[in-house]
Order: structure tokens, then sequence, then C-alpha cells
């Protein structure tokens, strides 16, 4: 799998500190997490940070709590683009329908 320790860290901060059973529970992470760095100028390390900060400040701004695996279906779903591009409007927009609860 692809980045491997970004996504077992996403998924321990999503599970209070569980580590995944085994790599098909990575698989949620890994698929919206490679379609974002296909689509948009960002680094491995960058969207890893930015999704864990996307999904805090949802929450605390929409008074909800908001998982990192939300934060990427709900930017890889605006990626209707195949080259890499910047997307910060992107991460944007994807960030105010997840504090809305709309993801």
């Amino acid at each position: 799998m692809p980045n491997h320790h970004q996504m077992v860290a996403l998924y321990v901060i999503d599970h209070l500190g569980q580590t995944p059973r085994n790599e098909a529970a990575l698989v949620p992470y890994s698929v919206p997490f490679q379609k974002i760095l296909s689509g948009c100028h960002i680094g491995v390390d960058d969207l890893t940070n930015l999704m864990t900060q996307m999904s805090y400040k949802a929450g605390e701004v929409g008074a909800r709590y908001v998982t990192n695996l939300q934060a990427l279906k709900s930017v890889a779903r605006r990626i209707t683009w195949v080259k890499p591009r910047a997307c910060g409007m992107i991460y944007d927009r994807a960030e105010a329908y997840l504090e809305d609860g709309l993801g």
C-alpha cells in the first residue's frame, strides 16, 4: 500500500489510538488519499497534516466530530480532473461542507 505510514497515522487518530487490524482497514483511507495526491499539487506529509487540521477545524467550527476519513472523502469527491493542479479552493470548499455536516 502506498504511503502506508500516513494511512496508519490517519486511522489511529480516527480510532482513538487503536492500530488497524489489517491492511484492508486502511483501504478506505488510501483510495481518496491517492486521488488527492494525483489531482493536487501537495506532498504526502503535507496532505496528512492538512487532513488532520481540516478535520479538527471543521469539527470545532461545526460543533461535531469530523474524522480524517470524512475530510479525505470530502476533498476527493470534488476532484474531477486528472492532471495535478492547485487545490486551495477545493480544500476550503470541502472544509466548509464538513463544518455544515454535509461532507
